[in-house]
């Protein structure tokens, strides 16, 4: 029914109207107000915790960047009724990142950060064209579409970072199937800003046999970390730690509902406090450790990289102990791939995971987030449908030529 009803002349223009209409909503937005003030409430979501960051390394230096009072006075004008505060959780390099961003007015900031972001989603589908075949011919309708996944969306118009981390992993992607190994291993370094992406990372490629990737992501990583320590010295990146200890727990408390890992979700549904629970999201997170190593050790470099890439994906989410539903958005690289991969009802599926998305906005009001199940799906559809198969052509084929 919807393939018959869905043409090519129809994706295309449908595409453009609505990013036409996306386009239209947001300049409504930020020409409706002043400062962080806005037709829609607060401008930039989260923004204003990456640009007070900025702020504070390029006046004040890093010795203050993590601590919750200054963070707080920092933020103070950046909230429409002055109450509001987001934690800094990230390392000192990223806020140093943002410092010459944060030199400009707040909503010129915001809209320059919004440009940078939908510009890494739009090169990270760039980098999938040689990858994923028939996605040339239905760019844009894929650029839409994922552009308007609600998680993307959110993360996007947010401030947040998804689409960067999404268009590093598709560089990446696209680097090694180039055989641009030291190229593709500089990317995964930059990936370090993500260490929860990054380190996993580097341990399948090196786990796959691509140890020159592996060992230049990490060579990047440490000259990432010496750049930084050059600006702001040990100290800020000891602070930093101790932050991490006090935020973990406390943006578990206030933001579970929006959890999506295994430990994350069980967490918020059940309680920190629960000893079963606690292994059970542990034993779940190492199994699927244990699976997505094994996709990677067994095929090493005769796989299919594209179904490695694909699981990798989602696995990654489900691993960490602390993720936001933000970051949901690298499944839409798992679904590139699971539908260059099947041949009937690819419609239907996207319609399906879109419309999953939309879920999210009852999270609060459940007390969980409902794109949990749609993670775990994907995994066990990737697993089936695109790891699985590609083990069975290595092992198999083999086998078929000693023969």
């Amino acid at each position: 029914m919807l393939k018959s009803l869905i043409t090519p002349w129809r994706l295309k223009w449908y595409s453009i109207a609505v990013l036409f209409g996306i386009s239209l909503a947001l300049v409504i937005v930020i020409f409706s107000g002043t400062g962080p003030e806005a037709l829609s409430g607060r401008l930039g979501g989260d923004f204003p915790a990456f640009y007070a960051a900025g702020r504070i390394v390029g006046t004040a230096g890093f010795n203050g960047l993590y601590d919750l009072d200054n963070q707080i006075e920092w933020q103070k004008n950046l909230f429409p009724d002055r109450k509001g505060f987001l934690p800094f959780p990230y390392p000192p390099f990223v806020a140093l990142a943002y410092a010459p961003l944060s030199l400009l007015p707040y909503r010129i900031a915001y809209v320059l950060n919004l440009f940078v972001n939908i510009s890494a989603l739009f090169l990270a589908f760039v980098c999938l064209k040689k990858p994923i075949q028939g996605l040339d011919e239905f760019f844009l309708p894929v650029f839409t579409i994922s552009l308007t996944f609600y998680p993307l969306l959110k993360a996007t118009l947010n401030g947040q970072n998804s689409a960067i981390t999404l268009m590093l992993f598709a560089l990446i992607w696209r680097l090694t199937i180039e055989r641009r190994q030291y190229l593709a291993g500089f990317s995964m370094g930059l990936l370090l800003y993500k260490p929860q992406f990054a380190i996993p990372l580097i341990g399948l490629f090196a786990l796959s046999g691509r140890l020159k990737i592996a060992l230049s992501g990490v060579v990047t990583g440490c000259l990432i970390i010496v750049i930084g320590l050059f600006f702001s010295g040990l100290q800020p990146y000891e602070q930093w730690y101790n932050f991490l200890k006090w935020f973990v727990p406390a943006d578990a408390n206030v933001n579970g509902h929006n959890a999506i890992s295994w430990i994350g979700f069980l967490d918020a549904v059940f309680g920190t406090e629960n000893s079963m629970i606690f292994l059970l999201g542990y034993a779940c997170c190492f199994a699927t450790v244990i699976i997505i190593s094994y996709v990677w050790t067994v095929g090493r470099t005769q796989s299919d990289f594209n179904s490695q890439m694909g699981f990798a994906a989602v696995s990654f989410i489900l691993i960490p102990p602390h993720l936001m539903f933000y970051d949901a958005g690298l499944i839409v690289l798992t679904y590139a791939v699971i539908i260059d991969k099947i041949n009937r009802r690819k419609i239907d599926l996207i319609c399906f995971v879109w419309l999953a998305g939309m879920t999210q906005i009852i999270a609060e009001k459940i007390g969980f987030s409902p794109i949990f199940f749609l993670v775990v799906l994907t995994f066990f559809i990737a697993l089936v449908t695109v790891a699985v198969p590609a083990l069975r052509k290595k092992i198999i084929k083999p086998i078929s030529e000693n023969n």
